[in-house]
């Protein structure tokens, strides 16, 4: 999946800034990229502090039916936080990274904001 530049590029960008954030389980290396993207993703709005009523429960061991619930309730929420760029579910699931990018060091950002 991550065969031009470009993407790794991207791939590398997203891990670290998960990483620098605060969310070391970016470092477990049998964890695929979408679980780490999911995890990442959920890790964050929880240490947000914005008020959600949405589930964000993610274990590595859950069912893809799981996983795509999860990754759309990750966009309801990024939505009800009013961020700037919107994404959709399949850009997680596709592993889009040069599109979620942004949505995501926004959503960083907002963390660090937040602590």
């Amino acid at each position: 999946k991550f065969n031009d530049e470009k993407t790794q590029v991207s791939q590398e960008e997203v891990f670290d800034s998960l990483l620098l954030a605060g969310y070391f389980r970016i470092r477990i290396p049998t964890l695929p990229a979408f679980d780490k993207l999911l995890g990442g993703f959920a890790w964050g709005i929880l240490n947000s502090n914005f008020p959600i009523d949405i589930d964000l429960y993610y274990e590595d061991e859950q069912n893809m039916k799981t996983k795509m619930k999860l990754s759309e309730n990750i966009v309801q929420c990024l939505r009800k936080m009013r961020c700037p760029h919107s994404i959709s579910p399949i850009q997680i699931q596709g592993l889009d990274l040069t599109g979620i990018l942004p949505a995501l060091k926004w959503l960083l950002t907002f963390v660090g904001s937040t602590r």
